[in-house]
């Protein structure tokens, strides 16, 4: 009887180590050394983006995070990638790995290959930053960049941003290629919010070594163009055309329609439609593909469609 019970507690203490042994398997850290040098070989091949892949993953083994030339070869791929952004988060990482003289002269001379090119800008609120949410902010070079670099990181800059739904209000340094920039707030949200510096609105901004900073102030800082008139919902502002009149997209104003396309909407009054039966506000205009003259009046309390144009007034 004790033989057998022996004999079991030994078959369980075997399966118990086989099942152990087989998690421990099963969950262990993914290669440093094979990760590492397909990662560096794809940077040298410019496949940026699988060798951010695969160094990244090197970087987050045991051995990675103690590791200077891992987050060096990291950086680099993320400046040529080009995220400029990530790529000064992994050279500050590299720097305080760096051991010797020669792996501190490498990472400056990065570092000083990204500043070269590219400053920081950086969006302090003072409104709530909840009540805005992401803002919508429209920044334009005022001459086109010549170096390809800049470039293609702007490109992948703005797309970014617009995947994002905007900038978030986090206080956090933006980088950008050096250089002049128009910058402004889309609508609505610029009916309510400007940038300024020292209380003034500013409308263009200027990358350079030094950190550019704006503030977001509540003050308005466009207005309603084109004949609309300003309305207001609680926390919200927007433009919309008066009632009897509508938006026309190809005059950019408010206009009273002598005739137009048929189209599916019906104008109950002001800032308010009805679209294939549904009442909906009209936030800032109302497009049309073909629309000539954009208008829906309103006699008597009667609503009249639109109508295609016949002749020309």
């Amino acid at each position: 009887m004790l033989q057998t019970h022996g004999y079991k507690w030994w078959i369980g203490w075997i399966f118990f180590v086989s099942i152990t042994s087989g998690g421990r398997s099963a969950w262990s850290e993914p290669d440093y050394v094979r990760f590492y040098e397909r990662g560096k070989l794809r940077l040298q091949q410019k496949m940026y983006f699988d060798a951010v892949k695969d160094l990244r993953i090197a970087t987050r083994t045991g051995r990675g995070k103690r590791s200077f030339a891992a987050h060096y070869h990291l950086a680099n791929a993320f400046y040529w990638l080009p995220d400029i952004q990530q790529a000064m988060q992994i050279v500050s990482q590299a720097e305080a790995l760096a051991k010797n003289p020669s792996q501190r002269e490498a990472i400056e001379a990065l570092k000083r290959k990204i500043k070269d090119y590219y400053g920081t800008f950086q969006i302090t609120s003072e409104v709530d930053p909840e009540e805005v949410g992401k803002l919508q902010v429209v920044i334009k070079p005022k001459s086109p960049f010549s170096n390809a670099h800049k470039r293609r990181y702007f490109e992948i800059f703005l797309k970014r941003v617009q995947r994002q739904g905007g900038f978030p209000l986090n206080n956090k340094a933006i980088f950008l290629p050096k250089g002049e920039y128009e910058i402004s707030i889309q609508q609505n949200q610029c009916l309510k919010y400007g940038f300024a510096q020292k209380k003034e609105l500013l409308r263009e901004i200027t990358i350079e070594e030094q950190p550019t900073q704006v503030a977001l102030i509540e003050k308005p800082s466009c207005e309603c163009t084109g004949g609309q008139k300003l309305f207001r919902e609680k926390n919200r502002v927007y433009c919309a055309c008066k009632a009897g009149s509508a938006w026309n997209p190809q005059k950019a104003r408010c206009e009273i329609a002598r005739a137009a396309n048929p189209l599916p909407w019906i104008f109950l009054g002001a800032g308010v439609l009805l679209a294939g039966g549904v009442i909906t506000g009209i936030v800032i205009a109302v497009n049309s593909r073909e629309m000539d003259n954009a208008q829906a009046i309103g006699e008597k309390g009667k609503v009249h469609l639109w109508e295609r144009k016949t002749s020309t007034p």
